[in-house]
């Protein structure tokens, strides 16, 4: 048996700037809604001001659900997208809220589409 934990367990949410991902990249992450299967990197929730993306950069799931860039651009995500949410995941981060009211970061490409 499982023993209980004593205290809940913590997420932690990046909020993000939709305008760091493109119109085409947004179309990708929006058609991942509801097709959390592995061996998808992450995984995509409906959120009508943008997207929620869960990250998995965990060292008990690091090797088998790891972001890798290249297989991010194979779903048809940017470089640009894919490189911010592996980013993002690596600075422990559990999830992304993509939202068109977010901050803006130095250092992440901005497409101008909001």
């Amino acid at each position: 048996m499982v023993e209980p934990q004593k205290t809940f367990e913590t997420e932690t949410i990046a909020v993000v700037s939709t305008a760091h991902v493109s119109p085409k990249d947004m179309d990708v992450l929006n058609s991942m809604i509801g097709e959390n299967i592995p061996p998808q990197p992450f995984i995509c929730l409906e959120y009508d001001c943008g997207v929620w993306v869960r990250t998995f950069w965990e060292p008990d799931e690091a090797e088998e659900r790891e972001i890798n860039i290249a297989d991010a651009m194979e779903m048809g995500l940017s470089f640009e997208a894919a490189s911010l949410i592996r980013a993002v995941a690596e600075k422990g981060y559990t999830w992304i809220k993509l939202d068109r009211d977010g901050p803006t970061y130095d250092g992440y490409e901005v497409f101008d589409w909001i």
